[in-house]
């Protein structure tokens, strides 16, 4: 009896572990296809930009800047191009 106890435990732990690595590269998968469908490089008025969403986060001369610059850049954009559509979106209501 105790051999098969020992024989289903090992069983269960290896069922265990495989369900585990598929869990976690199906999540993997997820990202990946997220980070595919997420970021983009846009056109948005002749300029090209890094996009988060289809929202302008960088543009493509911002990039050579430090990461502080860059940030900064990136929410100025964000902010632009929420204002320009909230008041599109406000005035079609």
């Amino acid at each position: 009896m105790k051999k098969l106890f020992i024989a289903v435990k090992a069983w269960w732990e290896k069922i265990s572990e495989e369900a585990h690595r598929q869990k976690v590269l199906k999540h993997e998968r997820n990202i990946k296809r997220e980070a595919l469908s997420r970021l983009q490089a846009r056109e948005f008025e002749g300029e090209i930009y890094l996009c988060f969403d289809n929202i302008p986060i960088l543009q493509e001369m911002d990039l050579a800047g430090g990461v502080g610059y860059i940030l900064e850049i990136a929410r100025e954009h964000y902010l632009e191009y929420r204002l320009a559509n909230d008041e599109i979106i406000t005035v079609q209501s």
